[in-house]
């Protein structure tokens, strides 16, 4: 027994210092121990509550929180949450990330039932969110996952932390993001695997999804659900990303209706119903993507970061806190 603790011990705090020293993903940690995701998370959890690792949670110096404040009155959010600086763009990611899940975590009453997208953003967020943040979420897709390529999306893996973080369950959405016919569309949502997701998922009072930019590294161009020449297409039109696969312009406004009608998943109608919106993205890549957003009505709470913040404040004619 005392051998098993000795061990136990010792691969805790090999995982911590991986996770926290090193700056790791569960994923990556899992990969060079042998061990799952799952253990690895569980691993981390039981280091914090034998006291292996102590966390100390430092005020910010008060520029995020004025920011913070700046743009959801200027934007007339529910909320906002900004993030300092990182160094570079995964550390920006992981930030981003971890204030999402933290806020998520943090929610008044946690919703019984999750709407969650798919992809990097959406991965940083699952990678963060505390054991136990909830209790029993049922976690659902609010948009299409299946991938046309050999690229993997990792809704399955996304959907399924969050909700076991919370001892909960998840459910995909059984079809892919972008039909070839808006006609296919149709009749996989009249189909039932999808509609009980989907209806869940357009019922659930709490949404949370990343945000994408229009570019070639995009998770839909990645997955094969977009070409090049689409893309380039999009972008001719005056697309500057997309929300949950629906493609928009500056004003948050869909650029191409024939392709959207091919979008399975949550519309904008859909997210506006929400109690909680809640657009997570990082790094300036995402800039466009988010005003346009904002613009639009697409989501009520933003979570981002500091240079985004003071890019949304000056798109908007204002210079930010002083």
């Amino acid at each position: 027994m005392a051998a098993d603790l000795g061990a136990w011990t010792s691969t805790a705090v090999t995982a911590a210092r991986m996770y926290y020293e090193r700056g790791l993903t569960q994923e990556q940690i899992g990969d060079e121990l042998g061990l799952t995701r799952w253990k690895i998370n569980r691993l981390l959890a039981q280091a914090r509550e034998a006291g292996i690792v102590h966390i100390e949670i430092v005020p910010p110096d008060g520029e995020e929180q004025d920011l913070a404040a700046a743009v959801r009155d200027h934007y007339g959010l529910l909320d906002c949450v900004i993030t300092p600086p990182m160094d570079d763009d995964a550390g920006q990611l992981a930030e981003v990330g971890r204030a999402a899940s933290r806020y998520l975590a943090e929610l008044p009453t946690p919703p019984s039932t999750l709407a969650v997208s798919w992809g990097r953003t959406m991965s940083a967020v699952a990678e963060h969110i505390p054991e136990g943040w909830a209790n029993g979420v049922h976690v659902v897709l609010a948009n299409g996952a299946l991938s046309r390529s050999y690229a993997p999306t990792g809704a399955a893996g996304i959907a399924e932390s969050i909700a076991a973080a919370a001892g909960g369950t998840a459910e995909i959405l059984p079809g892919p993001a972008i039909s070839e016919q808006a006609n296919t569309r149709e009749l996989l949502e009249s189909d039932r695997a999808i509609a009980q997701v989907l209806e869940p998922a357009r019922q659930a009072r709490v949404a949370i999804f990343g945000l994408g930019a229009l570019g070639r590294d995009s998770v839909l161009v990645r997955s094969g659900y977009l070409t090049e020449a689409e893309l380039d297409e999009l972008q001719r039109r005056g697309a500057v990303g997309d929300v949950l696969g629906r493609f928009v312009d500056a004003e948050g406004q869909i650029v191409d209706d024939d392709l959207d009608a091919r979008v399975l998943g949550l519309t904008r109608d859909d997210l506006q119903a929400k109690e909680h919106a809640i657009g997570v993205a990082a790094g300036r890549s995402k800039r466009d993507v988010i005003a346009a957003a904002l613009t639009g009505g697409w989501i009520n709470v933003l979570v981002t970061d500091r240079h985004n913040a003071h890019f949304l404040l000056k798109y908007a004619g204002e210079d930010g806190p002083t």
